[in-house]
């Protein structure tokens, strides 16, 4: 028996010996891949901390919140990851307004939270004295469009604009949750026509008003409040989180909030974020003090009078006709009241009997309007609605009188 080895073992250990050689090449080869991996990893993660610490500089905290008597207010936030899309913010607008928005961009984590500072900037660039809420998410949607047009991203929000001097809260919601202001044991949800932010390019916004009372409680939140759910799957929805907001106790924002939130942590058992999470909390507790003679509006260094052009019939100028006990209608007619330029008044009290065309009152505002204007046949015609509508008030009758002589002034 021969006992030299065959080539063909002579090749399978060659091929070993060759393998052999090759394993601590490739050991060393991994090991660097992954330390490299590793190092990539420890770089995003350090810049994944950064943006958290710089999107935290963007959402007011407690100690960021304007210090005011007749305001307080209360946040929340929480990103499902390191960042998220989710803000608020408080703006203010000259001495006594306050500009209130929070808002939800589609999707999570780096890229969403990019398109929250887009969504700050450019609230805060058109926030101003005098613009309508509406007008102001016309505008932003622009802006985003420009940025957000193909469609993979857009926003939702909650913009309001509140007068510390009228106390009217006037508000545009663009396709987010509605606000909810509570007073006392009622609810109201405050919502308006509006669609989504960033991906059409007009779409339509409306806007509504109500008039704030002391001791009113708003709430502005974002989806991942009522969507928050436990281990066992059960969501925490839009009952519950009405039913806490009714039985909360008396207690500052802040302390509301709070209260709030561990109520979701309890129900979710802990559970991690399924979505971004966000709550404001703003409580009313009164008009700002009144004008002093030669102070301005709300929007310079004053407060606002009555216009000249709302005083009614008489010697003596009357006070404005006292607003319908409806909160949503009472809001708008005061914000109406507001307007100091006699022609976008005039719009205004239009739009108003757009909405409630019975408003004997508003009629009669309108048609001093009119008066001043010099449109007498108009301003005839616009009292007399109000007479007929109103049949019995005096001031209607006697206003009628005047522009029917046409030579005295209302």
């Amino acid at each position: 028996m021969d006992d030299k080895p065959s080539a063909a073992d002579l090749n399978t250990l060659a091929a070993s010996l060759s393998q052999g050689e090759a394993l601590p090449a490739a050991s060393a080869e991994l090991s660097r891949a992954y330390e490299e991996v590793q190092k990539r990893n420890d770089e995003f993660r350090r810049e994944l901390a950064m943006a958290r610490k710089v999107q935290a500089t963007f959402i007011p905290q407690d100690n960021d919140f304007p210090q005011r008597s007749e305001l307080a207010f209360g946040g929340y936030y929480e990103a499902m990851a390191d960042v998220g899309g989710d803000i608020y913010d408080i703006i203010r607008i000259g001495k006594n307004a306050y500009g209130l928005i929070i808002a939800d961009v589609s999707g999570h984590g780096v890229a969403a939270a990019l398109v929250t500072a887009l969504v700050k900037i450019a609230f805060r660039s058109r926030m101003s004295w005098g613009v309508r809420t509406d007008d102001v998410c016309s505008a932003v949607n622009a802006s985003l469009h420009e940025i957000l047009g193909d469609g993979e991203r857009y926003v939702t929000a909650f913009v309001a604009i509140l007068n510390l001097e009228t106390g009217i809260l006037e508000y545009t919601n663009a396709a987010h949750h509605p606000a909810l202001l509570i007073r006392g044991d009622q609810m109201f949800k405050l919502d308006s026509d509006g669609g989504f932010l960033g991906i059409f390019t007009s779409p339509r916004f409306g806007r509504e008003f109500i008039a704030l009372e002391p001791g009113d409680r708003v709430y502005l939140y974002t989806d991942g409040i009522p969507e928050s759910r436990s281990y066992l799957g059960e969501e925490y929805g839009f009952d519950r989180l009405a039913a806490r907001i009714m039985s909360a106790p008396e207690a500052s924002p802040s302390e509301l909030v709070s209260w709030l939130m561990r109520d979701v942590m309890a129900f979710t058992m802990g559970a991690p974020p399924h979505d971004d999470r966000a709550v404001l909390c703003v409580s009313f507790n009164g008009l700002a003090p009144e004008r002093k003679p030669g102070d301005a509006h709300a929007g310079q260094e004053g407060t606002a009078s009555t216009p000249e052009w709302l005083e009614t019939a008489g010697q003596e100028p009357e006070p404005p006709p006292r607003p319908p006990e409806d909160p949503v209608r009472k809001g708008a007619y005061r914000a109406a009241t507001a307007v100091h330029d006699p022609k976008a008044a005039l719009d205004a009290w239009k739009r108003y009997l757009d909405a409630y065309p019975d408003d004997a009152r508003a009629m009669n505002n309108a048609g001093v309007i009119l008066y001043r204007l010099g449109r007498m046949d108009e301003a005839e015609a616009m009292l007399r609605s109000a007479v007929i509508a109103s049949p019995g008030d005096r001031k209607l009758l006697h206003n009628l009188a005047l522009v029917s002589k046409g030579g005295r002034r209302i």
